[in-house]
């Protein structure tokens, strides 16, 4: 089994630089830090993995080249590839163009279940989860509490609705 996580630094609310002429963050001086939900994500991945050694974690990550350092942090934890896509065109991308490049990517993998922070510090707009399912034409969960189970065809997991918890299946592979 093969899970990729998406993740994306965002800027440090406390250490950024803002570029008024461009009125865009300059990642490149800003300190990044890894976004929380995307943490929780890769936190789950790993200790999945801790449960079944013979799982695969890859983690896909678009931004300035300064994050390779980070992204080897993650090899050192356990993760098995981390794949970083750069380019300065990408530099203030909208979710709809992260969303498209991230698929274009993910078109070329194998996988079994996708993982991705629901919000992020510097947006929040929740966006690109589900614009990725969509471009792949995957099933998908937002605002998931927990995942119970994975295997190769399914997932279930348990998420929250209207101030309820569902107890959800997916068919794999999915997001």
């Amino acid at each position: 089994m093969k899970i990729i996580c998406l993740v994306k630094f965002v800027p440090d609310t406390d250490q950024y630089e803002y570029d008024y002429e461009t009125d865009k963050i300059n990642r490149e001086k800003s300190t990044l830090i890894l976004n929380p939900d995307d943490k929780n994500a890769l936190a789950w991945a790993l200790q999945y993995k801790k449960q079944h050694a013979s799982t695969i974690i890859e983690v896909v990550s678009m931004g300035p080249s300064k994050i390779a350092e980070e992204l080897k942090d993650f090899i050192r934890l356990g993760v098995d590839q981390a794949t970083l896509i750069s380019d300065g065109l990408f530099a203030g991308s909208d979710s709809l163009a992260t969303s498209l490049v991230l698929a274009k990517y993910l078109l070329s993998q194998d996988y079994t279940l996708i993982l991705a922070g629901t919000h992020t510090l510097d947006g929040g707009t929740g966006h690109i989860g589900p614009q990725v399912a969509e471009l792949l034409k995957l099933n998908q969960f937002s605002n998931i509490k927990s995942i119970e189970e994975v295997n190769e065809k399914y997932t279930i997991v348990a998420a929250a609705q209207d101030g309820e918890i569902l107890r959800l299946k997916i068919q794999n592979p999915c997001l």
